[in-house]
């Protein structure tokens, strides 16, 4: 019943606090000051379930770099299947839970979210979880890339050997260029 008034009373407060943040955007307290009241509000919001009302308000700190500011935008870009903001997050803003939010992912019904999750693994170093998704799915230029970055000479046997042995010839050609790289 108070939900509809609560939600209110947060965004006139949160747009005040932006208001006058950017009318004074190089003092530093007034962007210490939101990212504090984001940083609280955001978790009372992540429990009644209206994370997404404060979407605007974190996208402007979101420069600061915080983590529970980077996990929240990361997690409403899933629920938004927004997978070019989130890969744009996740390359500007890398203070947050990765491997945690690639393990999300991979099995998400989206082909593009499993392939950010790929990317998350391949970033991480974890080359063989990274390659294994991308084959999974059948994104073999993401696993020769992927191969060709970790340098790993075990790696590109075995995935020159399968896709010789299992997919056909075109992709198996594939894993000739990164074998001519290393």
């Amino acid at each position: 019943k108070f939900k509809p008034q609560a939600e209110f009373a947060c965004t006139f407060c949160l747009k005040s606090i932006i208001s006058s943040a950017s009318i004074e955007p190089c003092c530093s307290r007034h962007k210490l000051n939101l990212l504090a009241l984001v940083l609280k509000t955001n978790n009372i919001m992540r429990k009644v379930g209206h994370l997404r009302l404060l979407k605007p308000y974190m996208v402007v700190v979101q420069s600061n770099n915080v983590s529970t500011v980077n996990e929240a935008l990361n997690e409403i870009h899933v629920e938004e299947e927004d997978y070019d903001r989130l890969r744009e997050s996740i390359d500007l803003h890398h203070n947050f839970d990765q491997i945690g939010l690639a393990q999300k992912i991979e099995k998400h019904e989206m082909l593009e979210m499993r392939r950010v999750a790929a990317y998350i693994y391949k970033k991480e170093g974890k080359w063989k979880h990274s390659i294994v998704l991308s084959k999974k799915d059948k994104i073999y230029k993401d696993a020769m890339e992927t191969v060709s970055q970790s340098g790993d000479r075990e790696l590109l046997r075995s995935c020159l050997f399968t896709s010789l042995n299992r997919y056909r010839r075109k992709e198996g050609m594939l894993c000739i260029v990164p074998l001519c790289l290393l």
